[in-house]
């Protein structure tokens, strides 16, 4: 378990206290069941005041999304990153394997606590939440649609299937093994090339037909 971060009440302006009490909020929510999980927690783990927290937070509900919405964010900034490679479809899924290990290692169980507890927050909060895990999917697809196109990717299997594969692969590992951050960049080497050896084709073949 982590140490709790004493954050200090003074110096510290309001994106930063909420970037700290997002981070807190994803270390809770990844070391503890969210019917565990309590505003008086969150305070002792920054060493806040009640008025410190509740500035940001008044529920612990509150925390759940904070902790969901950085979760989407950080993953669409990881598929970004992953478009920008030069070079082929499979690099590009390569860099958004790794990334993707990173990001559901640290906000994992803000994830898991949200798609049992959905239905308890405000409709306009799970709706945020929700297209944001669309939009991320939607450019998994839109990358390995992009590999059967140029014939990298076995064009006689639907993107589809294959994204929800890949993220199912790689979600329930961290969820059940809980991978150290020093581990991370190996497991996402790791899961970039079994997924590769079993998507991709050996040589590209041009002119593959686009699903």
């Amino acid at each position: 378990m982590t140490e709790p971060t004493r954050a200090r009440a003074t110096r510290t302006n309001p994106a930063e206290r909420r970037d700290q009490i997002v981070e807190a909020a994803a270390t809770l929510l990844r070391e503890h069941s969210y019917a565990d999980i309590t505003i008086r927690m969150l305070q002792d783990h920054l060493g806040l005041s009640k008025g410190g927290v509740y500035h940001h937070v008044t529920s612990k509900d509150d925390i759940l999304v904070l902790a969901c919405e950085q979760a989407g964010h950080s993953m669409l900034a990881a598929l970004a990153q992953a478009q920008q490679v030069e070079g082929t479809a499979r690099a590009k899924l390569e860099r958004l394997v790794e990334g993707h290990v990173t990001v559901v290692s640290k906000y994992g169980g803000a994830l898991w606590a949200f798609f049992s507890e959905r239905e308890k927050l405000p409709a306009d909060k799970q709706k945020l939440i929700l297209k944001l895990e669309r939009d991320y999917l939607r450019g998994i697809v839109a990358l390995l649609r992009e590999g059967q196109a140029s014939g990298e990717v076995h064009a006689d299997v639907d993107a589809r299937l294959l994204a929800d594969a890949l993220l199912g692969m790689i979600n329930w590992y961290v969820r059940w093994r809980s991978p150290r951050p020093a581990d991370q960049h190996r497991l996402g080497t790791t899961f970039a090339r079994i997924f590769a050896e079993a998507t991709f084709v050996e040589r590209p073949v041009r002119g593959a037909a686009r699903r």
